[in-house]
């Protein structure tokens, strides 16, 4: 994505050439504080709102992120409810140790991914303590001048020296708006190497969104996470294992065969046409990238 940073560079322009002017004009006139006490009072707004954000977690990423975090401890509780049962049935002979084997992986997997969710709330946390951080400082720079302006409004030289303060924070901040890692020059970067876009949000030409406000443009699949959620009946789960290999013949081009391996078969089976059916999820091994995200194919399995 290209962004038209005319106005933008026209903005950092127009605040160096106020710099400059402040640092030349030495006759002083009496500087008005209303702008300055304006954005002092928004930032304050807005620095008490992500503090609330933070503490109650009401940010929309960490609630999502909150969400996922309950969901992954429930089926936690579930993987280690199944594996004492499981066990229990293995200590009778019931089950063989292979059996006791895959439900010990589940387990792991089930941890492995709790804290994955535990670990992505605490990074989700530190980059809103950043912005508050990052906020907090431009405050008090704001704060800070306001302050010398107001005690030294009556001298023509401190006058000018807050304004070339003012100018020089809301140069800095201006220019950090374009210090992000994720825009390089004028164009907006993705960190997948291989990504297909899905969806497209705006238009060319469009102004993304407000001050403080963030705006979705695309969203990138992450073509390497491709995976095929395959339908298979209930009657036939107990033939399918992890680790199997399937076939994978994509509806859009019949003549094409790709290699698969079970990589999870969930514990819930829904209904789907009057049937019960349990959604098998495959890896592909896709290296030409012929599976596209939302395409239909038929799953082959190996006959039991």
């Amino acid at each position: 994505m290209t962004l038209d940073l005319t106005e933008y560079n026209g903005t950092v322009e127009k605040l160096k050439q106020q710099l400059t002017a402040n640092e030349a004009a030495l006759p002083a006139t009496r500087q008005d504080v209303s702008a300055l006490q304006a954005d002092i009072d928004q930032m304050q707004q807005e620095i008490s709102r992500k503090k609330q954000e933070y503490n109650n977690c009401t940010n929309s990423d960490l609630k999502l992120l909150q969400n996922n975090l309950e969901l992954a401890q429930r089926e936690l509780v579930n993987a280690q409810n199944d594996l004492k049962n499981y066990k229990e049935l293995y200590d009778t002979g019931a089950i063989s140790k292979e059996m006791l084997n895959k439900y010990e992986d589940a387990l792991e997997q089930r941890q492995k991914a709790l804290n994955d969710v535990q670990e992505n709330i605490q990074k989700a946390k530190l980059a809103l303590k950043d912005e508050l951080n990052q906020l907090d400082v431009g405050l008090k720079a704001k704060q800070v001048q306001l302050s010398q302006l107001k005690a030294g409004n009556t001298a023509s030289v401190t006058e000018v020296q807050s304004g070339i303060s003012s100018a020089q924070v809301d140069l800095d901040l201006m220019i950090s708006k374009t210090a992000k890692n994720y825009i390089n020059e004028n164009q907006i970067v993705s960190n997948l190497n291989n990504g297909i876009v899905q969806s497209v949000t705006i238009n060319n030409g469009d102004h993304l969104g407000t001050q403080g406000t963030p705006t979705k443009i695309l969203q990138i699949v992450d073509m390497d996470s491709i995976t095929v959620s395959a339908e298979v009946d209930e009657e036939f789960i107990s033939s399918v294992e992890v680790g199997d290999t399937v076939r994978i013949v994509p509806t859009y081009v019949p003549d094409v065969t790709i290699d698969g391996t079970v990589m999870q078969i969930p514990e819930l089976a829904v209904e789907k046409d009057g049937k019960r059916i349990v959604r098998v999820l495959v890896k592909p091994n896709d290296p030409d990238e012929v599976l596209k995200p939302g395409y239909t194919t038929d799953v082959y399995f190996k006959k039991s």
